[in-house]
């Protein structure tokens, strides 16, 4: 039977496309739950100044005021960076909000966190899937506004 060869060659349909979404998607809510805890690690515990007397008493100074700023304002942005993050992984998962797990995806290749490593394969990967036609139809996206025709179903 066709069915038969097909599955012996390996040709098998396309899975659907919102299972696809699912594990990138899952996979980016985690990057995003990481870095929300190494925002608040820091925030709640800074790294150690180093001791004084083993380096020039201005570093130091310098070291005491760029920590403060750190600290008091770049861990609460980047913690709401991947916040949104965090939303637009879970939007993937639900296809709900198609520009926001794009931009998800692309916060997850930026360096803010040791999970840069793990975020930049898997932003490409988010982003290949995200822009695959047949996953933006299953976000209900309109190809009509740029005046291309939907592809037929099949």
């Amino acid at each position: 039977s066709p069915a038969f060869v097909g599955a012996c060659a390996g040709l098998e349909p396309p899975p659907d496309p919102g299972l696809r979404l699912t594990a990138p998607g899952i996979c980016i809510v985690g990057l995003a739950v990481l870095g929300l805890i190494n925002s608040v690690g820091m925030m709640i515990w800074p790294p150690a100044p180093p001791k004084p007397g083993t380096i020039d008493p201005k570093v130091l100074r310098s070291y005491e005021q760029g920590r403060a700023v750190a600290m008091g304002a770049a861990s609460p942005l980047v913690a709401l960076a991947y916040l949104f993050m965090l939303i637009g992984g879970a939007g993937m998962i639900r296809r709900e909000i198609h520009w926001l797990g794009v931009c998800s995806a692309l916060m997850a290749m930026v360096p803010c966190s040791p999970a840069c490593v793990l975020g930049i394969p898997i932003g490409i990967w988010s982003l290949v899937v995200l822009f695959q036609r047949d996953v933006q139809n299953a976000y209900g996206y309109k190809w009509m506004k740029r005046g291309v025709k939907p592809p037929k179903p099949t």
